[in-house]
């Protein structure tokens, strides 16, 4: 690696007293900083969706190439590396199969679809009837086995079953709907498969009188917790394998609780809804006390408890009614992660999937184009201060970044240029003088120079 350290210390000495501050401050305050990698594009994907990150930053999810059309749709895996792996079956032997969930073990949880419509699935060495889900484990790259459904112990025909949720010694829950008289009867059940192999049925998990259960996470003390259906109303439940069972209840008349995860704690969180299914709030339950969370709908909660997930703006979106937009609690406030990390020119849709305890967060970004979908992007957001001149935040400067700056360039006029969007002005405006001028190229040129050259 080549790099003169007399010219980079000079040149930081010279920076530091043309622009008056170090490169910490880029992060803006108390308003933490974060590193900005997007997963690469396995194949010639143009849609792809992480869905899971684990402790070490591994991220699972699908990619298609062909957008809109299920059956393109593939699980992939990645570790960090050059671009993610392929971890299911050869393509054409099933018809939509994600990778939803990983643990810090490497365990990947995931769902085979078979839309109506579409062919039985036969790539898995079982068939699998038109118009069902099946829950699956991914072995190793290639090699998926099915999760049976809750029929194959109970003497019942088995219908559908998914899997949403595991903890990191292989404990994995879900649903599983068997029974009735077609595809698309049976009743919803909800049910561990455990790290044994061994297959239980948690219908009753949540106590007599509830006609539909779904087990949505397991947390590393056994602790599973979801929702079920009573008098037309979904009550969120959480049963300890020592303290046995704690149910909530509709928060306000007609109102009713969906989860969505938990973590090591215990802490639950979800969504609010009323009985037109529309939402009302996100909300925040420790097993005794429920919090409502106002316009956030929490996707995941990590064990210092940290919230992600999405909020609908005031903004205007077309015939997509509002901008969507990612968010974060950090345990104190909320953050708007999509103006955190800048604003595309299209509409778009933003979700905070996940995160994981070391801050890091998995990021959804779907970009519009006059209500066409232009493509959908998976991205991780590592905690940490970008160097000065890192416009792009993916922690060092190069080319990419001079680019984004000269886009926010003002002119002699000292005007915004609709080119630039988001807080790329401010991670370009390295003097501080409320424009992207001269001087702030000039330092961009300047800091490229001393950058390290394998």
């Amino acid at each position: 690696m080549r790099l003169q350290f007399m010219m980079r210390v000079a040149l930081f000495a010279m920076v530091g007293i043309v622009l008056g501050r170090s490169a910490t401050a880029v992060a803006g305050g108390d308003d933490p900083g974060f590193l900005v990698n997007f997963v690469p594009s396995i194949g010639t994907s143009r849609m792809q969706i992480g869905f899971g990150i684990n402790g070490e930053g591994a991220v699972v999810g699908i990619a298609s190439s062909q957008l809109g059309n299920p059956s393109a749709f593939a699980p992939w895996l990645w570790e960090g590396g050059p671009a993610p792996i392929g971890i299911g079956p050869p393509l054409g032997t099933y018809d939509f199969l994600d990778a939803a969930r990983i643990n810090d073990d490497g365990l990947i949880i995931g769902t085979l679809y078979v839309p109506s419509g579409g062919p039985p699935t036969v790539g898995l060495g079982v068939p699998v009837p038109v118009g069902t889900t099946r829950a699956v484990v991914f072995e190793s790259p290639g090699v998926v086995n099915m999760i049976p459904g809750l029929g194959s112990i109970l003497g019942e025909v088995e219908r559908s079953n998914g899997a949403s949720g595991l903890n990191d010694f292989g404990d994995i829950v879900g649903a599983s709907i068997d029974g009735g008289d077609g595809p698309f009867s049976g009743i919803r059940r909800a049910f561990l498969y455990d790290r044994s192999g061994q297959l239980h049925d948690l219908s009753g998990i949540a106590g007599a009188g509830f006609r539909a259960t779904d087990a949505v996470d397991i947390n590393d003390s056994g602790q599973i917790c979801g929702h079920a259906v009573a008098g037309g109303l979904t009550y969120a439940f959480r049963h300890d394998p020592q303290l046995g069972l704690r149910l909530q209840g509709p928060p306000a008349p007609g109102e009713s609780l969906v989860v969505r995860a938990m973590n090591d704690l215990g802490q639950v969180v979800g969504i609010i809804r009323n009985k037109q299914f529309e939402f009302v709030a996100g909300f925040l339950w420790d097993g005794t006390t429920l919090q409502r969370l106002g316009p956030y709908r929490p996707l995941d909660i990590n064990n210092h408890g940290e919230i992600v997930g999405w909020a609908t703006t005031d903004i205007p979106d077309g015939p997509f009614g509002f901008e969507r937009h990612a968010v974060w609690f950090d345990g104190a406030k909320w953050h708007d992660l999509d103006v955190r990390i800048g604003t595309p020119p299209f509409s778009w849709f933003g979700q905070a999937v996940a995160i994981n305890d070391a801050g890091q967060i998995l990021l959804r970004q779907e970009y519009t184009f006059q209500t066409v979908l232009v493509t959908d992007n998976a991205l991780v957001l590592t905690p940490g201060v970008p160097p000065l001149g890192d416009v792009d935040l993916n922690g060092f400067v190069d080319p990419i970044d001079f680019s984004a700056m000269y886009s926010c360039f003002s002119g002699p006029a000292g005007l915004r240029p609709t080119s630039c969007h988001g807080r790329q002005d401010e991670y370009s405006d390295l003097d501080d003088d409320g424009d992207v001028d001269l001087a702030d190229l000039w330092v961009m040129q300047r800091l490229m120079e001393v950058q390290p050259v394998d």
